[in-house]
């Protein structure tokens, strides 16, 4: 098997333990590993800027990235956490002309898999338990930052 055979079988790894396409079925990981794009960062490589237009789902194959926004440090995302596919850009999928309120930088050498909205649509469209996923994680996330501000203000 050539390196691309070893960077398929890969890639399917790290899409397979992302919780939003853990429950797919083998036929539908292997057209959502062929619709996936792969690419490489050094550290310090600015992957998205405050302002700017986004329809990708990022999705962390090895490596440490940073997004920061005008107030700070939002969160450092590894590729190593909790032993399941970190990944960010999911809300700008959903939100058609929107601007991402935060800058990503790559902290050290890192490989993405990246998902335009038009793929990640036509999965979900196919795959109705895709968009229940997403919502379960938005509901997670948005806990997670009420309790943050909650505490915040306390």
């Amino acid at each position: 098997m050539g390196n691309r055979g070893f960077e398929y079988i890969a890639n399917m790894v790290v899409l397979r333990n992302c919780p939003l396409f853990s429950s797919l079925s083998p036929g539908e990981l292997r057209r959502l590993t062929g619709a996936v794009r792969q690419f490489r960062c050094e550290a310090h490589d600015v992957l998205l800027k405050e302002g700017d237009s986004n329809t990708t789902l990022y999705l962390l194959s090895s490596g440490e990235v940073e997004l920061t926004s005008a107030e700070g440090v939002q969160r450092r995302i590894s590729a190593q956490e909790k032993g399941t596919t970190c990944f960010f850009g999911e809300i700008d999928l959903f939100l058609p002309g929107n601007r991402v309120d935060y800058t990503v930088i790559a902290l050290a050498p890192t490989e993405i898999l990246t998902l335009g909205r038009t793929d990640l649509y036509a999965l979900m469209s196919e795959n109705p338990s895709i968009p229940i996923r997403i919502v379960e994680m938005f509901s997670t996330r948005l806990a997670e930052y009420e309790r943050r501000r909650r505490d915040t203000v306390l």
